[in-house]
């Protein structure tokens, strides 16, 4: 899917979307960000996105889900935040 970005260069890449951040409507299963997690911690937002296979945003979204549920931890550091499991 071709997406637009602050009327800049159009990318493909799957689009963040409210049809995505619907629980019975994700494209991405919670599992899938969960494993990824896993098998990389302390891993990057950026990273996690690009191993599912979405935009950061629908990563950074998912990520923060996770972490109010208690499933995931995340740490403020300088360069952004990382993700693990406790």
């Amino acid at each position: 899917m071709a997406t637009k970005l602050d009327g800049c260069a159009t990318i493909h890449l799957q689009s963040c979307t409210q049809w995505d951040r619907e629980p019975t409507n994700r494209q991405f299963s919670d599992d899938d960000f969960v494993a990824v997690v896993q098998a990389h911690e302390p891993i990057g937002t950026r990273e996690v996105a690009e191993h599912v296979g979405c935009v950061r945003e629908t990563a950074r979204l998912r990520l923060n889900e996770l972490e109010r549920q208690g499933t995931i931890s995340k740490r403020e550091i300088a360069l952004g935040d990382v993700w693990y499991t406790e």
